[in-house]
């Protein structure tokens, strides 16, 4: 069954929905089949404003620059959407005292590529995009949300972010908050030490979905919520405390949460004769892309390839140790940045990761090589991602 190039003269990779279903929802349309939006450019953000572009084409050829005005501030999250005109636009979160969302049409253009936002006036950890609504989320517990673009409106001024009241959330506290997704179809979710919250409406309100310490599959306490992502249906989140890790996941959030296995072994079960068996506990973030879902610690990761479901640990498997994220275009390629300029790379969807090889010095060195300036050249890598809208 062949894929459909075009919706109404829109090109198939830059449609979010059809008939406000989101694409990824849609499996044909007529009987030709919904194709999966392969990148064509990936990007990074690192320390000390840092940013590094590689065409999808050669994940091995890196340029790396310092954006102006960020000093020694960090870049935290970068994430791929539209602005308010519809248009591919790439928005970035930072540190920064008076600049912490920025935002760039094209990330390649060098060290001017990108542009202040409005500024929320504190720390920003994860930014998101989904059904025409950007969201970030950051230190004290923050959330400010943009209907108009994320980086810039319609007409082309820097788009509006209000924050949003949280502060009638059962159990919520000013604890900062890590990541933010969405399913891509208007529904969100954020969690805070082990409650879930949940948004059905674009992120505009919210309600707490579980407590997965007082309710549905118990927990002992001392867990934390630190990273969450969506595929084929599934909402997953990871929960970890000292020595342990423990993964859930649901197909309706308010409903029913599933602990996961591996190797079709609860991750609790004494059997396993490990109680970390089932991802090392210094995990930070994971990803996911048509169903396969993969979360990294240290030189290690661990791979569902049943949305979250069952799991596979692989010690070692990275060609470097902290792993700080991971993300995929759905096509099967994966990158995972590290600190010290390190990149590793997956064109087996998942199932082996190599060192990129690209020089950046003019030497035998692979790690990403920024001008010299505050801290040195070498940076520790925060975030990566594909210019693909999400859920792949």
């Amino acid at each position: 069954m062949a894929d459909y190039a075009k919706v109404n003269n829109v090109a198939a990779a830059d449609i979010a929905k059809v008939n406000n279903v989101a694409k990824a929802a849609i499996a044909n349309m007529h009987g030709i089949t919904t194709p999966s939006s392969g990148a064509t450019l990936w990007t990074l953000a690192s320390e000390n404003g840092g940013i590094g572009t590689a065409a999808a084409a050669d994940l091995n050829a890196w340029t790396c620059y310092e954006s102006a005005d960020m000093g020694t501030a960090n870049y935290t999250t970068v994430a791929y959407g539209k602005d308010g005109a519809g248009d591919p636009v790439w928005v970035a979160v930072n540190e920064n005292g008076n600049r912490e969302i920025r935002y760039s049409s094209d990330p390649t253009a060098g060290v001017d590529a990108w542009t202040d936002s409005t500024d929320p006036g504190y720390h920003m950890n994860g930014v998101a995009w989904g059904d025409d609504v950007w969201v970030t989320v950051g230190d004290s517990g923050r959330m400010y949300r943009s209907t108009d673009g994320g980086g810039k409106d319609a007409n082309g001024d820097p788009a509006t972010w209000t924050e949003v009241d949280l502060s009638g959330l059962s159990g919520k506290n000013t604890t900062k908050i890590d990541e933010i997704i969405t399913d891509g179809d208007g529904n969100w979710m954020f969690g805070q030490d082990t409650r879930v919250y949940y948004s059905t409406n674009g992120g505009a309100a919210w309600s707490l979905a579980i407590d997965l310490n007082a309710s549905g599959p118990q927990i002992d306490s001392g867990f934390n919520l630190h990273t969450l992502t969506y595929t084929g249906g599934k909402w997953i989140v990871y929960l970890r405390k000292s020595g342990y890790s423990r993964v859930f996941h649901a197909t309706d959030p308010t409903g029913t949460w599933t602990g996961a296995t591996v190797g079709g072994v609860a991750q609790d079960d004494a059997a396993l004769g490990d109680n970390d068996a089932l991802i090392f506990h210094t995990a930070r973030r994971m990803a996911a892309g048509d169903g396969t879902v993969i979360i990294v610690a240290g030189p290690h990761f661990s791979r569902s390839t049943n949305s979250g479901v069952d799991w596979t640990q692989t010690a070692s498997g990275l060609p470097h140790g902290d792993a700080r994220d991971i993300a995929t275009d759905g096509q099967g390629n994966w990158v995972v940045v590290h600190d010290d300029g390190r990149v590793s790379v997956s064109t087996d969807n998942g199932a082996n990761f190599a060192e990129q090889t690209g020089v950046q010095d003019g030497g035998s060195n692979t790690r990403m090589r920024f001008p010299t300036g505050s801290g040195g050249n070498l940076r520790d890598l925060e975030s990566v991602a594909a210019n693909v809208l999400l859920p792949v």
